[in-house]
């Protein structure tokens, strides 16, 4: 008894203490950083954004000099918008004839993109506006090649003049969504940091990716809380204080732009931002864009000093499906009121955009002028006759919106020469060169077909394909070093979850160490034996029920950055993989250690050893089970009852509580070889039992059972040996990573639409 207690419990109690003690040792330094950060914000309250623009007038009468403002206030643009690959080419996005329907349940179809054309160049800034329901979320995740889920595609989306495949065309752009999918626990200096380690080239300096980070954080006004937690809800539920909404709208552009990707789609950039941030930001997108970059970003009700600032870039304002408007904010009012016949009036409409949203909605805004249901339809009509010629000048014009004006062409820039790792792509088709500078609808030839998503569909004989090259050995190995570094980032972050852990299972093993202490030697203790494996087995099977939230939400971060194409899924499935069987082993020898020396099982190196192998590799199936759920159910409910009842079926067969020979029903008892417990338990007897001899007390003096010979209990519960448990155990965990890895594929491909 004392040599297992010196060889295993106290080694365990002493490390596990240790354990923790590192990890409440970091939750005490972070909660004094954060102290420290909450006194500097009180001694400077405000942001970059508002000590910048704190003077720019946000009345209708905007004067150049708020435009001024707005470009000294982004005079970072130009840096962060260089560009950081030698891959780097502008793209020019053109769609035409693109109609997408739905259809509903009952099997009819809503038509919410109508025959729609348009193009997007690089050196530009689009904005989208309209009403809700009016088709923009649905025109951003076509171009953008996102997920159309339900949506069937007709018409032809080209880029650079040709038919791109999706999976090469996300390589190429960034999508910025309105939700964040950030870690709460890292801080904003860190996000973006490891957006850049991951988005730049892996050959990228270290000091460089960092200097990327400072200029884009500065650049967005966050620089005063780069070292300010994102925050959010942990795993578990658990809220975490951080950056406010508005900061968070800043950050999620500023980690999909710090790479400056040749295309950048933005929903809704603006929303949760006040009059001076959304007025940095949109002034921060133009001067991005002005590095041959193509922005698309979509705008709800912009500001008087947003709508001056969008001078000299292009607008478009769709209704019902279709394209009202293309060009120029200069050339709305005269579009609307001189071709289409709609009356302006600056004193009571405001803003031409304010007065643009509201014919475009006439279902709510002019109800409220009292407008009966049928002047509602005929104006309703009069939008769809504006749109239809709107769309037949489109065409007449060769691409350029009625409202044409020279300063709206692009300039011309040819992709670097000589690259050894450029892209082998014609920058247009012959002849879309002068097609551009006339304003063509199209950036050059290319070919397509019917039912074509965005992209979809990559042509024969097009050379290499468009994107960034292919993540090689080297990057992923780089993407497995930064993630690695990340993920041991985030449990030093949240050392209660960790040290609770450990915490839990040193004070369980303890529990269960004092239930079983001290077992004798004798023959009558190989009920109590028994029992003691089988807890020992059940606990480690049960532990993996307390990360249950962990485990989702770690799953559901890995595939929406993967959809993102932030990372190769596989890298950040193997630094997670690496991470958590690290961590989940360390606690399950800790655990095991404390109640097996306690209890005073056959002591030995070699029975310890094969003790540990069996609890651990017991208890990592079960956190892939988890995990296989996480992945594969739609709700949280729904993966935790998956786990209840897998975990329910191992106890039950695991030949305890009942022995598998007395099974009524012979195909309930085979169903014990899908129970991994079954193995473990078996061989944790044979470790315990085999070639052991125990004394019973004289005849009488006992009524309990007594066994002399060991090997008589091995007989009764085991039927393979260790090296068939051990296959079994690993089979499965194998076999369970490569659901889990295809189940975690097949969302990923759902999300990204390819």
């Amino acid at each position: 008894m004392t040599s297992v207690i010196f060889a295993a419990f106290v080694p365990a109690f002493v490390l596990g203490h240790l354990y923790v003690a590192v990890f409440l040792a970091f939750l005490l330094l972070r909660f004094r950083r954060s102290r420290e950060e909450e006194v500097l914000e009180d001694e400077d309250p405000g942001d970059d954004t508002s000590h910048e623009l704190a003077h720019a007038p946000t009345s209708v009468g905007v004067s150049a000099a708020v435009v001024a403002d707005a470009g000294d206030a982004s005079q970072h643009a130009i840096s962060v918008g260089r560009h950081a690959h030698k891959w780097f080419q502008p793209i020019t996005l053109a769609w035409e004839d693109v109609r997408v329907t739905f259809t509903n349940s009952t099997g009819a179809e809503t038509t919410v993109l109508q025959g729609q054309c348009g193009i997007a160049r690089p050196g530009e800034l689009l904005t989208v506006m309209g009403p809700s329901g009016a088709g923009k979320s649905t025109l951003m995740d076509l171009l953008s090649a996102r997920a159309l889920r339900g949506g069937r595609v007709r018409g032809r989306v080209t880029v650079n003049g040709r038919p791109v495949a999706a999976a090469e065309f996300v390589k190429l752009r960034a999508y910025v969504p309105q939700e964040d999918h950030f870690v709460p626990s890292m801080t904003a200096l860190e996000t973006v940091r490891l957006h850049a380690a991951l988005d730049l080239p892996p050959a990228t300096p270290a000091a460089e990716v960092r200097e990327r980070a400072a200029e884009v954080l500065r650049a967005m006004g966050l620089s005063r809380h780069q070292h300010t937690l994102v925050g959010g809800m942990l795993g578990g539920g658990v809220p975490l204080r951080g950056l406010s909404g508005g900061q968070k709208r800043r950050l999620n552009i500023a980690a999909r732009v710090v790479a400056a990707p040749p295309v950048v789609f933005l929903d809704e950039p603006t929303s949760g931002l006040d009059s001076t941030a959304a007025l940095k930001v949109v002034s921060l997108l133009k001067s991005f864009a002005t590095d041959d970059h193509t922005v698309i970003a979509t705008l709800h009700q912009p500001s008087a000093a947003i709508w001056a600032l969008l001078d000299y870039v292009r607008v478009l304002f769709m209704s019902f499906g279709r394209f009202m408007y293309l060009g120029r904010p200069a050339g709305v009012v005269p579009w609307f009121s001189g071709e289409l016949r709609f009356i302006y009036d600056p004193t009571a409409d405001g803003l031409p955009c304010d007065w643009v949203m509201d014919l475009l909605a006439p279902d709510m805004a002019l109800a409220r002028q009292g407008m009966s249901r049928r002047s509602q339809a005929e104006h309703r009509e009069r939008l769809e006759e504006a749109a239809e010629r709107f769309e037949a000048a489109w065409r007449g014009r060769r691409g350029e919106s009625p409202a044409k004006d020279a300063s709206l062409r692009p300039k011309t820039a040819a992709p670097e020469q000589g690259a050894a790792d450029s892209l082998a792509l014609a920058p247009t088709a012959p002849g879309a060169a002068e097609a551009e500078e006339a304003g063509a609808a199209e950036a050059g030839g290319g070919t397509g077909g019917a039912d074509a998503g965005a992209g979809a569909g990559a042509a024969e004989g097009l050379g290499a394909p468009l994107g960034a090259p292919r993540t090689t050995l080297r990057g992923w190995l780089h993407q497995l070093r930064v993630l690695l570094g990340r993920e041991a980032l985030v449990i030093t972050r949240n050392p209660a979850d960790a040290a609770g852990r450990m915490f839990c299972c040193m004070y369980t093993g303890v529990l269960e160490g004092l239930v079983f202490l001290d077992l004798t030697q004798s023959g009558t203790s190989f009920q109590a034996r028994l029992g003691c494996i089988f807890i020992d087995l059940v606990f480690v099977t049960q532990l993996p029920f307390v990360n249950m939230g962990l485990i989702l939400t770690d799953a559901w971060q890995m595939i929406r950055e993967s959809a993102d194409n932030m990372y190769a899924p596989s890298a950040c499935y193997a630094a997670r993989l690496l991470i958590n069987t690290a961590l989940n082993s360390c606690n399950v020898i800790v655990y095991t250690c404390i109640s097996y020396g306690l209890a005073g099982l056959r002591s030995g190196a070699n029975h310890i050893w094969t003790t540990l192998i069996i609890q651990i590799l017991s208890h990592l199936i079960m956190v892939q089970i988890m995990a296989v759920g996480a992945v594969a159910m739609p709700t949280q409910d729904m993966a935790f009852m998956l786990a209840v009842a897998v975990v329910v079926l191992f106890i039950m067969l695991a030949n305890f509580l009942v022995r598998w020979q007395q099974i009524t029903w012979v195909w309930v008892a085979a169903l014990r070889f899908v129970s991994p417990m079954f193995y473990g338990f078996g061989s944790l007897v044979e470790n315990e039992f085999k070639d052991r001899a125990f004394n019973c007390p004289p005849p009488g003096s006992s009524q309990e059972l007594c066994v002399t010979d060991g090997n008589q209990i091995v007989d009764l519960y085991t039927d393979y040996d260790l090296g068939t448990t051990i296959g079994v155990h690993v089979a499965w965990w194998a076999g369970l990573h490569v659901i889990t890895y295809a189940a975690m594929r097949w969302r990923i491909a759902s999300l990204r639409g390819c």
